[in-house]
């Protein structure tokens, strides 16, 4: 960990993707343990873990715009595209009007799959709407957030 530069805390929370590609780097192996367990813990809804989530979203816009490789995953970009989607698609339903109906087939399908997910997620039923809210809210901040990372020529921690 010395030679590869120690853990850099600005880039808080990427510092251990950006350990693992130094380790890399410097040819040495990474090698997984069926037997370590890690625990990520998300903040609770909805302030705390929104705050976490655009963290998330800016360093990984971020780390892309560096070009670390272990930030091309394609579904760090979804929560972005689906912002943009919903963006054209407003501006294309003002300039064609048709574009609206478009636009609404493709909010409906996005909020009967976040709900179907909530049931799926949720252990209490009186909770669904909760948890909901959340998973829209949240693909929403990170979708916003990794835009904006991408935008970024360094962080400050």
């Amino acid at each position: 960990m010395e030679q590869a530069g120690g853990w850099n805390e600005k880039y808080w929370p990427g510092e251990d993707g950006l350990m693992c590609l130094a380790i890399r780097k410097l040819g040495k192996k990474l090698i997984e343990s069926s037997n370590l367990i890690v625990y990520h813990h998300r903040r609770p809804l909805f302030r705390p873990h929104l705050k976490q989530v655009s963290r998330f979203g800016i360093y990984r816009g971020f780390s892309i715009r560096k070009s670390q490789e272990n930030s091309l995953k394609p579904t760090y970009f979804f929560p972005s595209l689906l912002v943009l989607s919903f963006l054209i698609g407003l501006v294309l339903t003002f300039l064609f009007p048709f574009f609206g109906y478009i636009l609404l087939a493709g909010v409906i399908a996005y909020l009967a799959l976040t709900l179907v997910a909530a049931i799926i997620e949720v252990k209490k039923v009186r909770l669904t709407l909760v948890v909901w809210a959340g998973i829209i809210v949240t693909h929403i901040i990170y979708g916003v957030t990794f835009i904006y990372g991408l935008t970024k020529s360094d962080l400050k921690r």
